[in-house]
């Protein structure tokens, strides 16, 4: 599909070219492909036939692509002619490209972090630390029996005299809104109940005297049930603490349950609804439990530790970190790394390609060195004055003043020879490695040249101690299949083809094998998502200071007790920030933001960072009158590239259009 759409948008070119009378003579035709078949030498011949056995051309059929080619290339120089650029176009595209900027940034820094992320993350530390905070304390079980007061409110009978006297002693309590003391009638059903209650409790109280008349707690439930007493059990009442025993939420109630000794019936206690004497049935002495036991509570511990300490690095005021630990989004259980967040980590799909193991692959090759061929080369003086005469801007001192010849000469005679000796190197390996596969050692032996095979070996690593360390020779081998022989290439040493003869692919490694990497990029992932939220965080309490007490950044950010800095200069496409660091990309993001606004935070390497502009600096017309032709020459070609981009896409789906036209217009073949 691809070759086929290549294939019609050169033709609809070369139709329009036809349609715009572009020509393009035979003398053309004829200049171009001896231009690029010579040499210093002259038209080179040899390199010319082998180009077209190659690819099966004759000497018209590659004279008819040449010529097209110019036609297209005709047809471009013809629409590209009515681009121009005008002058103020070229000073507001030099303006947006080489306008400078500073920033004032305050950086929550990763690495101030890491010391509260261990990979520990389990509080183990922290329990030895502080093991008294762990001390579990005294336990105690009871049983009970209560006299109810409720049953005893039924038995309750008061005299009118009993109600009337109360009210006169009390008068004072029953005044209304307006001051005037209540009638009689009007609060009798108040002072009723409040007698009843009181009389309740009275004989409740004296019940509870007559029926706990025991000291022996074995005879507690006897009792209850000969007297059809409520009798109950607690479950391990904890001496200091909350509790779940209604019952034992009674200081008196909790108190004499620890006051009383184990087989012994306590007073008769008050509580919640009656009068209670209780027993103890159990005891379980305080303990400082063993670390395993309280695993999870010491890690939260140590976690919230971590998490104040984090913040104090990262810039949070200290009489707002408290505030910030328990109010703010970001929450204990988010610091500290444990052996579960690695596993996380490495499982992830995201990170999971971090941790495979890289494709190697074990070569043979072979090696046309150009060495031997520079002492064949000989450069003549002509040879030197041209070059020398051609290239003179390669040879300037730092007065920008073109150097003598004599100064160079050596350093011209020695490029010259190394190119010759590349081209020498490169004919003979065209010439070596034109074979198939399994001829590879007898081209060796034909030619004089080592077959040599290298180590096991992944992209980045150590090859053999004859190549070394090539980016190159290891894409090669790594892209050519098992027993495949790759094209030739270029290598510092020359030219060279291979052939593996091992692949071992890539797979995942087991945890176990990098469980300290993925610790490092656990804790670092930790590390940076949580100096992006805590940035965001210090964004927020920065912005509203400067939108609602129309504060400026620097004073925001220091009545916040934030430090900090000023970047040095940068440009919108510059990838690293003075100060800042790399900053993958967002330079310009920031050209976006207006002068005395805040920036929302931009995570980089070096941490996550909130900022304003501190200073523009706009490019001097100096700069510009010196890179004026240059940048002319270029913003030119990229508008007539863009033009000429446009305008073939509109001509090629015009063509589509009809296309699909005619094509639809087609009867079917019967």
């Amino acid at each position: 599909d691809l070759i086929e759409a290549l294939t019609w948008e050169r033709i609809v070119k070369l139709r329009e070219a036809e349609r715009l009378g572009v020509v393009v003579t035979t003398r053309e035709v004829k200049d171009r492909i001896s231009n690029m078949f010579s040499t210093d030498e002259g038209f080179n011949e040899t390199a010319y036939r082998r180009y077209l056995e190659s690819r099966r051309l004759s000497e018209q059929e590659y004279a008819d692509i040449v010529r097209d080619n110019l036609r297209i290339a005709g047809l471009e120089l013809l629409v590209n002619s009515a681009v121009l650029v005008s002058p103020q176009e070229l000073r507001e595209k030099y303006d947006y490209e080489q306008q400078q900027r500073k920033i004032r940034f305050h950086m929550v820094e990763v690495d101030s972090l890491l010391p509260a992320f261990e990979v520990s993350g389990e509080g183990e530390q922290y329990y030895r630390s502080h093991k008294d905070e762990f001390r579990e304390p005294k336990k105690v079980a009871v049983e009970y029996a209560m006299v109810e007061k409720e049953p005893f409110l039924e038995k309750v009978s008061l005299a009118e005299e009993e109600l009337k006297s109360y009210y006169e002693e009390n008068k004072s309590s029953y005044k209304g809104a307006d001051g005037k003391t209540a009638e009689f009638g009007e609060v009798k059903p108040q002072i009723e109940r409040i007698l009843k209650a009181r009389k309740a409790d009275e004989m409740a109280r004296q019940h509870a005297e007559e029926v706990f008349n025991f000291s022996d707690a074995s005879k507690m439930r006897e009792v209850a049930q000969k007297n059809n007493l409520p009798f109950g059990e607690t479950g391990l009442i904890p001496e200091k603490g909350p509790v779940t025993d209604e019952l034992a939420k009674e200081p008196r109630f909790r108190a004499a349950a620890f006051g009383t000794p184990l087989g012994e019936v306590s007073p008769i206690i008050e509580a919640e609804g009656g009068y209670c004497v209780l027993g103890p049935t159990r005891v379980v002495p305080g303990r400082i439990p063993p670390f395993d036991e309280v695993r999870k509570e010491a890690a939260e511990k140590q976690r919230v530790l971590r998490l104040k300490a984090a913040a104090r690095h990262a810039g949070v005021p200290p009489d707002k970190i408290d505030a910030f630990v328990k109010e703010q989004s970001v929450i204990p259980a988010d610091v500290g790394v444990t052996h579960e967040d690695v596993q996380r980590y490495y499982d992830s799909p995201s990170h999971k390609s971090e941790f495979m193991k890289q494709k190697k692959v074990k070569v043979q090759y072979l090696v046309v060195e150009k060495e031997p061929f520079e002492k064949e080369v000989r450069i003549r003086e002509r040879d030197i004055k041209r070059e020398y005469r051609d290239n003179e801007s390669k040879y300037k001192d730092d007065n920008d003043k073109v150097k003598p010849l004599a100064e160079v000469r050596e350093e011209i005679e020695k490029d010259l020879m190394a190119k010759e000796a590349d081209k020498m190197a490169s004919e003979r390996a065209d010439d070596v490695f034109s074979y198939r596969p399994q001829t590879m050692r007898r081209q060796a032996l034909r030619y004089g040249l080592e077959l040599r095979e290298s180590r096991l070996f992944a992209q980045g690593e150590m090859i053999d101690d004859y190549i070394g360390n090539s980016a190159i020779f290891a894409y090669r081998a790594l892209q050519t299949k098992l027993g495949d022989v790759s094209a030739t290439f270029p290598i510092d040493k020359g030219y060279c083809v291979l052939s593996p003869i091992q692949v071992v692919e890539a797979a995942g490694a087991d945890l176990e094998d990098v469980v300290e990497e993925a610790s490092e990029k656990a804790v670092m992932n930790k590390a940076e998502n949580f100096a992006s939220r805590i940035a965001y965080e210090l964004y927020l309490q920065v912005r509203e200071k400067m939108t609602r007490e129309k504060k400026d950044f620097e004073t925001a950010t220091t009545e916040l007790g934030l430090k900090t800095e000023e970047s040095g200069y940068f440009r919108r496409d510059d990838l690293d920030i003075e100060k800042v660091g790399p900053t993958r990309g967002i330079t310009r993001s920031i050209f976006q933001l207006e002068p005395d606004r805040i920036g929302p935070p931009r995570k980089v390497p070096r941490g996550t960072f909130l900022y304003t502009i501190s200073e523009i600096k706009p490019p001097s017309e100096e700069e510009f009158a010196q890179d004026r032709k240059a940048r002319y020459s270029k913003l030119a070609n990229d508008r007539a590239r863009e033009a000429f981009q446009e305008w073939s896409t509109a001509l090629l789906r015009e063509a589509n259009i009809k296309k699909s036209l005619l094509l639809s217009r087609k009867k079917p073949a019967k």
